[in-house]
Parts: structure tokens; C-alpha cells; sequence
């Protein structure tokens, strides 16, 4: 049987480190820039973390649908960036809406 994302990230300290740090990074620049769109770049070193860990770990938290990206920029300066989705915050304890047509975690803004 297969873990629920949920559960790997209850069973896997670092997994809910990055999540968190990327959680407490969007709402503070949430909270000085309240037009800001929540996405936040690629966080390369986190405390706790090993730093040969984090790739793996941001592809993980990618393929189970609890983080999200998306390119910004143009050329030399292309970055990436990230944003916890609905499934993540729930991971992490928070109460998220659950749209009633789809059944899945609304995507309400950070």
C-alpha cells in the first residue's frame, strides 16, 4: 500500500522543514507586500537540511503534488520558484478548504 503525501511528510523531518520554510517565507513577504503572489525563489541552503538533500527533496515534494513551480525570468536570469500547494498546506496542519465539485484541496492564495 502506498503512503498518502501526507504521511511521508509526517514521517520525513526534512521533507517538512523545506515545506515549512517555504510556508513561513510566503507569508512573510505575504505580510510586507500583500499584492505579493506567493511564489518564492529556490531556496538552496535550509537549516537541518543536508545541502545534497535538497534537490531530491524538491523533486519529491514536486512529484507527490505538495509543492508546485514555475519558471520566471528571461534567459541568464531565468530562476526558479516555488509555492506550497493546498495538499502541502494540509500536510503541514493547516485547515484548507476542500472544493465541493472536485473533492480536492481549494487553491486559495497564501
Amino acid at each position: 500500500m502506498l503512503d498518502s503525501p501526507i504521511d511521508l511528510v509526517a514521517r520525513d523531518p526534512h521533507w517538512r522543514t523545506v515545506l515549512e520554510t517555504y510556508r513561513e517565507t510566503q507569508r512573510t513577504r505575504r505580510e510586507a507586500n500583500p499584492e505579493h503572489d506567493s511564489w518564492v525563489p529556490r531556496l538552496r541552503e535550509i537549516d537541518g537540511v543536508p545541502g545534497e538533500s535538497m534537490s531530491p527533496i524538491h523533486g519529491r515534494l514536486i512529484a507527490h503534488g505538495l509543492l508546485k513551480f514555475q519558471l520566471s525570468g528571461q534567459g541568464a536570469s531565468t530562476m526558479l520558484e516555488y509555492q506550497v500547494t493546498p495538499l502541502g498546506r494540509r500536510s503541514l496542519g493547516e485547515a484548507v478548504p476542500i472544493d465541493e465539485n472536485s473533492g480536492e484541496a481549494a487553491a486559495i492564495s497564501a
